[in-house]
């Protein structure tokens, strides 16, 4: 947090904190609105981009100022920081899964998170996000058997053209209709 400000732990760090993963992540991940971030100088580089601190590796996401929302303050050991609240964290890996791991892994996280997600709050979040998100919410929510009903926000989102379902795979796959998403997930795609 003293290295840039506002911030706060995000993705896959705030994925692991929330026990949405049973995976380890090798960086923390912090996302910022800042304009200007840490950057290593010299010719010293890392084999992994970050910037690091001791034995730590931090990779900052940079958004949008109106985009820095979503975030919970809590405490870890006798720290208190700021963190990407789960909804949040959840939303943020329909639009960067490769902050994550993958999107197996994001799909996962939906799933572990299904019993306490809170609906009205992740379809709001992604509603200031952008169209795409919003399509992408609304296939894996329905997926997870969420109600119609429920997802009619999200379904009234306009977009011109199909999105791929993983924003980080290849533009191949069956394309569905409802929620103009390209089903571009392992096994779905042919050839």
């Amino acid at each position: 947090m003293a290295l840039v400000q506002p911030s706060a732990i995000s993705h896959w760090s705030a994925l692991s904190y929330h026990g949405l993963t049973e995976q380890t992540p090798r960086h923390v991940f912090v996302l910022t609105p800042a304009r200007s971030i840490p950057r290593m100088r010299g010719k010293k580089k890392l084999a992994e981009p970050g910037y690091p601190v001791g034995n730590t590796i931090y990779r900052f996401v940079q958004v949008k100022p109106e985009h820095f929302f979503g975030i919970e303050e809590v405490w870890v050991e006798e720290a208190r920081i700021k963190m990407a609240d789960p909804e949040r964290t959840l939303v943020d890996g329909l639009t960067s899964p490769q902050y994550f791991g993958d999107f197996s892994e994001v799909l996962h996280a939906f799933e572990m998170r299904k019993p306490k997600l809170d609906l009205e709050r992740i379809i709001g979040y992604a509603l200031k996000l952008d169209a795409a998100t919003a399509k992408r919410l609304g296939w894996v929510l329905e997926h997870q058997g969420v109600k119609s009903s429920r997802l009619k926000e999200l379904q009234a989102v306009p977009i011109k053209g199909y999105r791929v379902l993983d924003p980080t795979g290849p533009r191949r796959g069956p394309c569905n209709s409802r929620w103009m998403i390209q089903e571009n997930l392992p096994g779905k795609v042919s050839g």
